[in-house]
Order: structure tokens, then sequence, then C-alpha cells
């Protein structure tokens, strides 16, 4: 036999920690005791739960904290199954399985242990002993274990049967060493070809209120579990039951369950959001039985959960344009507001990609700055130096993506881009005006520029906070008009909030923009994508998201094209 191994069986009383949970005896329960216990069970106290049982003259007395060893499994807490109190102590080499059924004066003591299980009664008040009590009659009942060699010799084993033949030694009234022999554990019922060897020993569970002293006596079913699984609604316990006179039927939830010839069984049951607790009941050929009860958990399963495919840029090739040259800013967190602008800086990373594989920039030919690098400084630096540098006049498409807070001037006439340090209640100082930085932008004489701004200027942010505390009405930002040669996506109407996509971790309007690139928006199928067909994609996806209160808007040439397949 193999030793028995504790944290299995803690890992399969995790499930039903069997015969329920219920409600607790009053807290710290000082001193109980134990009644009669056979020679097995006096064994097992002594070389695993010394710190737990005590000897004092012929009582054995169990001292635990009923509130540390209560039983934790959750929603036992609904079903009291017939019992005010479920425990269980870890020993040394078993575990002590503790249940107080209700109306009852005494409570059950399970020891749990591969080779040598056995059970007692303990009682609140010291019980009244019996006259003449035989220990032999104890090993009776626990199916004569003895002591003899066993496959694999363990050194849990080895202590217990050291105990068992000093007590026999020591007891006058006591059979001979050779009645005492190792219970065989049931084998459990094996799902697939190969044994799980997570689950471990089975645990015999066979009700003591059914078990006989006098092995002369039929004894109830025995019932062992082996497994216990949930899929959704469907719940499968499967395990392994027997008898000495056969078994004449085995119940789920009053339910006929088929058993193999070998004692095998695998029950189905309904399982609702929260668990439900299935109860197991054998009936052998002399009409004695024994239940059990398992608890079959199942999590809430979200069912309004929305899933959005991974951006990818790289699914089909584009025709590169060289003279290209883009822009990229994204500020996420803010040095002088509390405000951040969720996924704005991840969103401004992954369309450099975009721009590389999509719009078809030399990678050499973008400039991007993110958080404490778009600072106003930086921002301005990178459009009236670099840019400037970099645009071959009158050949050069510039791209320009921005991501991140933008806010209104009280009267809606101008709106600011709010760089990394900008502060919004110094917007004239510290902001970057919208108009004047196109000015600049097409001071560098380039072929065309295309703007795409996932930002909003109404005060408002992706979160829950306001940019400027005192205003905290939306100001509707004025349309105004722009250059020349210019096309302008933005990701609001004025006095809307551009919203994040939290499922997909970017901004609404960028997640969509991105995977229109990607080929979606090619609405007429002629491998290229116009800005036209980018923002009728863009503007549907984001109205239906939001619920149509997040509105995309186009200014400019909707027939340039803008994304060209190979």
């Amino acid at each position: 036999m193999s030793d028995f191994d504790v944290q299995k069986v803690m890992r399969k009383l995790r499930w039903p920690l069997l015969f329920g949970v219920s409600l607790a005896l009053p807290a710290l329960a000082d001193t109980y005791y134990i009644d009669n216990p056979s020679l097995i069970c006096k064994a097992h106290f002594k070389t695993s739960f010394n710190e737990f049982v005590t000897q004092d003259g012929d009582n054995f007395v169990l001292e635990f904290d009923e509130k540390q060893y209560q039983s934790k499994a959750g929603l036992f807490s609904k079903f009291k199954l017939g019992f005010k109190y479920n425990g269980l102590i870890e020993g040394k080499h078993a575990a002590m399985l503790l249940n107080w059924p209700d109306n009852s004066e005494k409570g059950i003591l399970t020891i749990l242990a591969s080779d040598y299980p056995c059970r007692a009664s303990y009682f609140k008040e010291q019980p009244i002993q019996m006259a003449n009590s035989d220990e032999t009659a104890g090993l009776n009942a626990e199916k004569k274990p003895t002591v003899q060699e066993t496959d694999v010799t363990s050194s849990g084993n080895i202590a217990l049967r050291g105990e068992i033949v000093s007590l026999i030694d020591t007891d006058k009234n006591s059979s001979s060493i050779n009645d005492v022999q190792p219970v065989q554990s049931q084998k459990p019922f094996d799902a697939g070809s190969q044994s799980d060897p997570e689950k471990g020993p089975p645990v015999d569970t066979q009700s003591p209120s059914n078990q006989s002293s006098d092995v002369s006596q039929t004894t109830a079913p025995s019932i062992s579990i082996a497994g216990i699984s949930v899929n959704g609604p469907q719940g499968v316990v499967e395990g392994y039951v027997s008898d000495e006179v056969g078994i004449a039927e085995l119940q789920i939830n009053g339910r006929t369950v088929v058993v193999n010839s070998d004692g095998r069984f695998s029950a189905k049951t309904f399982v609702p959001i929260g668990g439900a607790v299935a109860t197991i009941t054998a009936f052998n050929a002399a009409g004695m039985s024994s239940s059990m009860a398992v608890m079959l958990e199942r999590a809430d399963e979200t069912q309004t959960a929305f899933s959005f495919e991974e951006l990818n840029p790289l699914k089909r090739e584009v025709v590169p344009n060289e003279a290209a040259v883009a822009i990229i800013v994204g500020v996420g967190t803010y040095a002088n507001t509390d405000a951040d602008a969720i996924y704005a800086d991840t969103d401004a990373q992954v369309f450099q990609d975009y721009a590389v594989e999509k719009l078809g920039v030399p990678a050499n030919r973008i400039k991007t700055l993110v958080n404490d690098a778009a600072d106003e400084r930086g921002v301005l630096l990178a459009v009236i130096r670099w840019l400037t540098r970099a645009v071959e006049q009158g050949q050069s498409d510039v791209y320009v993506f921005f991501a991140g807070h933008g806010l209104a001037s009280d009267d809606g006439e101008k709106m600011y881009l709010l760089p990394y340090d900008g502060a919004p209640e110094l917007l004239d100082r510290t902001a970057i005006l919208r108009d004047e930085l196109f000015m600049d932008i097409a001071a560098a004489n380039p072929r065309s520029v295309t703007v795409f701004l996932d930002t909003c200027y109404s005060g408002t942010t992706r979160g829950p906070e306001m940019l400027v505390a005192s205003r905290p009405i939306a100001i509707r930002a004025k349309e105004s008009a722009i250059p020349e040669g210019f096309t302008v996506m933005t990701a609001a109407a004025g006095d809307q909030t551009a919203k994040p996509l939290e499922e997909a971790k970017h901004g609404m309007f960028s997640y969509f923009l991105m995977k229109g690139m990607e080929g979606d928006a090619d609405a007429n199928q002629d491998n290229q994508i116009t800005a036209g067909e980018l923002h009728a994609f863009v503007k549907q996806n984001v109205e239906q998201q939001s619920s149509g209160s997040q509105t995309p808007e186009l200014q400019g040439d909707a027939d340039r094209v803008l994304v060209r397949f190979q």
C-alpha cells in the first residue's frame, strides 16, 4: 500500500467535504470526549493527532478550535444536509473528518487513511463507558484491519503498526496480532486509460450509522468518490461502489444511476449557477443503504462579455509610399492632471506599425512621441524642425496621429490638443492650438496631409473624470475650417466624448481605424481604401459600440486613397 497522502485528501475534500457544511457550533469549542475508541483509532491518535487528542486515564479527550478547522467550502453554508458542524483536521499521516448531525447528542469522528480507517463518536460531556468493552469489536467494525507486510512499507504505516502492536501487547483482553490485517483500499474509477495521480486514493464515506460491530451481520454499501467535474450546467460525479452482498441500486438525487459490474459509476446531474449539492445513495441486496453528499461548484458565467479580434497590420501587403512622413503622438498620462487618457499611449505605439504596414510610410521617416516625450516642446519641435526637414516639398504625403486629451475654449471657438505637460486650466499658455499646428504642418509644403485625432474637445475624458473641475458642463467645439490639402478624421463630434473600447484595450476610434486599414474598410473590394471608406467603416462600428453616443467625423477629401494593397 502507498503512504496516505494528506494533500490529496485535502484536494479531494475541497469539493465535497463529505456530508456537507453547515452552521458552526458555538465558537471555540473547548473539550470533547471520544466514546470508546477502537484500537486503530487510538493508534491514529498517538501517531497523527497527539496535539489534538490526549488520554486521561481511560478517557480520550479531543480539543480543537471549531472555527479554525471548520470547512470553508463556500456554498455548503446554503445546505445543512442534516449536519450543524463539519470540519477537518490534517494530521501527520492521516486526516480527521468531524461531523455533528442536527438534533444529535454526539458527533462523528472519521479517520481518513488508506490502510487503517476508523470511526468513533465524540461528546460534549463525558460519556458513560460500557462495561467489559472489547477492543476486538472495534477492530471488527473496521473490517478487521491487521498488521501484515504490504506492497510498500511507508513511514506512516510503520509508525501506526508499531503503535498497534504496542497497544495490543498492553491490553490483556485483546486478540493476538495475527487477527489484525490491513484494509485493502478500493480502486477508484479511472475515467481514462491511465490513472490520474492528482485524484489520489478514494475516500470511503460509508455512513457510520449503518455499520455493525458484528462481521456476521451485513454492512451497508461503501461509496468512494474518484472525481467531480462541472462543465457549464453539466455536472459529473465518478466513483466506485461496493458491498459484500451486492449492490441493488445506486441513485443520485433520487434518479437511478447505472453501475458497472466492477462497481464503477458515472453519475450526471444538472448544476445551476452558484452550484448544487448532489446526494448519492447506494442500496444493497439486503435492503441496507448508505448516502453521501458532494458539492458541485459552478461559477457565475458572464453572458454579456464581448470580444474583439486582435489587431494585426501584417495581413496584407501594401504599395510602399517612399516619400511619406508620419508624426505619431500618444499621451496616456499627464503631468498636470490626474485624468488619464486610457490606452492613448498604447494606441500611438501600435499605430506606428500601421503607418509602416498599411500607409506605406518608411520606418525611418516616422517620429513617435509617447507620454513624457510628447510635451509641448517635443511636439512643436517635431513639427517645426523634424517635419520641415523630412518633407519632400510637393511630393510627400504627411500623416499625423494624435491620441490624448483635447479641450475647447469656453466659447467653443478654439480647439486645443493637450501635450504631456499641458495644464487644462491654462490652455492659452500650455496647450497646442489645433489651427496653429495645422498651419505649421502646411508650411512644410507637403503634397497632402491626413490627420487622425482620437480626442475630443468637450472637457470629458475616456474615464469618469472631467479635465477641468470648475467646468463640469461639456463645451461644444465649433467646427473650424482646415487648410487646403488637409483631410481630418476625428473621433467624436464637438460635444461628445472619445471613449475607450475596454475589451480591446484601445481607444474605440483608434481600434476601428486600424482594423479598417487591415482591409475591412475596403467596401467595394478594389484593393484600396479611401478616406471616405475608412470613415464609413469607423463611424458604423463606433456608433454601434457606443450606443450612438460617439460619432466620428470627417473633413476634407473623402476620395483620397490612404491604403493601396498590392
